[in-house]
């Protein structure tokens, strides 16, 4: 019994998903989305409002015609919200940078002695470590700045916060490193 109900819920999660994508992409092809609003008579109320969006095309008045796609309303609003983010990223956000470096990857003999690659794991560590304490002194001071422009424009303490409690972790991972693995503070001496 428990089976079937956890079967039927994840086939009821696979259709509706199935469905808002079908809608999603309905939406951005096809012509028959696309409604006629009038600029010169508007409906008076929602009643009204209603009852013209359930007109045929054929039936509205055609004075002063503007093409305006429909977007879903209601709990489609967020899915679909949610999939364009998925598409198109998040404008918010910053442009993802790539490492197109080689990685190091082991030798043959680091493959065959156990010991030898517990040394690999250990440099490639260390070069991990490494290059987080190099990224926080660079991006440190650019988030500082960042949160004091924030606050200069007038975000919102909220958001700034965020920020300020990033900049404390970057700064507490970074001295937590320096602590364990005090030859890192001489490689990054090197680098500069």
């Amino acid at each position: 019994m428990q089976r079937s109900k956890k079967i039927l819920i994840v086939s009821s999660a696979v259709i509706c998903v199935a469905l808002v994508v079908w809608q999603w992409t309905e939406a951005e092809n096809a012509p028959e989305n696309v409604r006629q609003i009038s600029s010169e008579k508007a409906p008076a109320s929602s009643v009204a409002d209603s009852k013209a969006r359930h007109l045929p095309l054929q039936e509205q008045e055609p004075a002063a015609v503007q093409r305006v796609a429909l977007l879903p309303t209601g709990s489609e609003m967020s899915a679909t919200q949610s999939l364009l983010d998925t598409r198109n990223g998040d404008p918010r956000s910053p442009p993802v940078i790539h490492n197109t470096a080689e990685p190091t990857l082991p030798s043959a003999d680091e493959l065959a002695d156990p010991k030898a690659y517990q040394q690999y794991e250990a440099r490639q560590n260390m070069r991990l470590y490494s290059s987080f304490i190099d990224a926080a002194q660079t991006e440190v001071p650019r988030l500082k700045a960042d949160v004091a422009r924030a606050r200069e424009v007038g975000i919102a303490a909220a958001d700034i916060s965020k920020v300020e409690e990033k900049i404390k972790r970057i700064v507490a991972m970074q001295a937590q490193l320096l602590r364990d693995h005090p030859q890192l503070l001489a490689t990054s001496a090197e680098k500069k």
